[in-house]
């Protein structure tokens, strides 16, 4: 990145929003105390290991 700047149609979020949905997990978006953005992934843990 580098300050460096890249056009795109702003589907990232919206795929990855939608692949955690299918799978039950939660999503949680905010700020960075750092800049930028700040993801967690909530995978449940009940019913992974098979």
């Amino acid at each position: 990145m580098g300050g460096h700047h890249h056009a795109g149609f702003g589907l990232g979020l919206s795929i990855v929003a939608a692949i955690v949905d299918l799978h039950g997990f939660g999503l949680e978006i905010g700020e960075s105390e750092l800049g930028g953005a700040r993801l967690v992934l909530h995978c449940p843990l009940a019913g992974l290991a098979k």
